[in-house]
């Protein structure tokens, strides 16, 4: 098959959405099909191939209700590569961004096969998205089918709703080849750790949603001693100056510290810094580190607890990878977290509040009482990663996941020949 995902942006980009593709992707060219991805020109990019994936660039941002961002001539580009590429299957990979936003006005001039994956519809509540929902109806009965990561959040509520019924949920995960291999180093180690330290652990871009000011308040509650808590962000890219990410960073973890030119002041700097790896009476830390894939696996492996009161999210993977490598999780009800938690026995669910937007927010102090009941219960822990682990297994892994992608373009490709 000739397959198109089209994204709004990809590797060396990292995040959910990003990692989705790129597992799919790639595993779907290792099995002898012709894969292009069309996303967002970026310039860390070296080459137009990325294991075997084409990649397609487009000097393109924003989306529908934001506004695009780009020449009229290349947002024309874009649309006809769409329609006269003349691939077997076309897929675009979330909505309210402009590679997808882009496809609807052009979709019924596309031949191929046609697949939407909504994930998660964030703006579903809010009013400025009023108008794009109401022609979502629309837009999304010009798909051969629609494709969701859980069977009760928002979107698929939504097309529910609204009669769309050529739909179908295949599970998000974690990758077997990565959380099984033995090539893993001792963070603990590098990052000053000690073995009988209990570390709690969130992995989490610095967008202000994934719960990093919640995670940090209540670790500092919480009355557990000789403690680390590791927040994994990203670090800034070439298309980010290192002022805007130093910030973005600052405004995540602690919003009511006004931050303007002079950030990088030493003197500012250092206590920033100086806050983070606060070393207290009790033993708790607070450390923030930027790590490579392998080592982001690495740390997961030696966690004790996964922690991560997310505002808002589809279907995280970090939750996937917390049952890849044995770590149980604390975590928000966000997505189809509480799906995760209730049908693989491996996490809980974090005490917290929702606004009529749909983000969420963790009640700090039943939060700290949560993570105090697991640190003091080492076998409430074991049986949760032992079960999370097994279920990964079984259901969660991409090499498995890959088959039903495969499946299901192949089902819909003799569908429209």
């Amino acid at each position: 098959m000739r397959i198109l995902h089209t994204v709004e942006s990809f590797s060396p980009v990292v995040g959910g959405m990003q990692e989705v593709v790129k597992q799919l992707s790639t595993r779907l060219a290792a099995r002898g099909h012709s894969v292009t991805v069309a996303t967002q020109f970026h310039a860390d990019r070296v080459n137009s191939c990325f294991t075997n994936v084409r990649i397609e660039p487009f000097d393109l941002s924003g989306n529908y209700v934001l506004g695009i961002r780009g020449s009229q001539k290349e947002i024309k580009r874009y649309q006809e590569f769409l329609v006269n590429s003349a691939f077997d299957v076309v897929s675009n990979f979330a909505a309210q961004q402009w590679a997808t936003d882009l496809t609807f006005p052009v979709l019924k001039r596309i031949r191929s096969v046609k697949v939407f994956f909504p994930t998660g519809f964030s703006g579903l509540y809010r009013r400025e998205y009023r108008e794009y929902f109401a022609k979502m109806k629309l837009w999304m009965r010009d798909y051969d089918v629609s494709v969701f990561h859980s069977s009760e959040y928002r979107d698929a509520r939504f097309a529910r709703e609204n009669d769309i019924d050529r739909i179908i949920v295949i599970p998000n995960g974690a990758a077997a080849d990565e959380f099984l291999s033995d090539d893993v180093e001792s963070m603990r180690k590098q990052l000053g750790i000690a073995s009988d330290v209990f570390l709690i652990l969130l992995v989490g871009t610095h967008t202000g949603l994934k719960g990093h000011v919640e995670a940090i308040r209540i670790f500092r509650l919480a009355r557990i001693k000789n403690a680390a808590l590791v927040i994994v962000g990203g670090a800034p890219s070439r298309q980010q100056s290192p002022v805007n990410f130093a910030r973005a960073l600052v405004a995540t973890l602690f919003p009511s510290l006004p931050v303007g030119d002079c950030y990088h002041s030493c003197r500012l700097r250092q206590a920033f810094f100086n806050h983070l790896a606060l070393s207290r009476s009790d033993g708790k830390r607070v450390i923030l580190a930027q790590l490579s894939r392998r080592q982001i696996i690495s740390i997961y492996k030696e966690a004790d607890l996964f922690l991560f009161p997310s505002r808002l999210e589809t279907s995280p993977l970090v939750i996937y990878e917390c049952l890849a490598s044995h770590t149980p999780f604390l975590a928000t009800d966000v997505g189809n977290v509480r799906e995760i938690a209730e049908t693989t026995k491996s996490g809980r669910i974090l005490s917290a509040v929702h606004n009529s937007q749909g983000l969420c927010t963790a009640a700090i102090a039943s939060a700290s009482r949560q993570v105090e009941d697991l640190f003091y219960h080492p076998e409430k822990r074991r049986k949760m990663a032992q079960s999370g682990f097994a279920s990964w297994q079984h259901r969660f892994t991409w090499e498995r996941i890959v088959l039903a992608y495969e499946q299901l373009y192949e089902t819909l490709l003799r569908e429209k020949r």
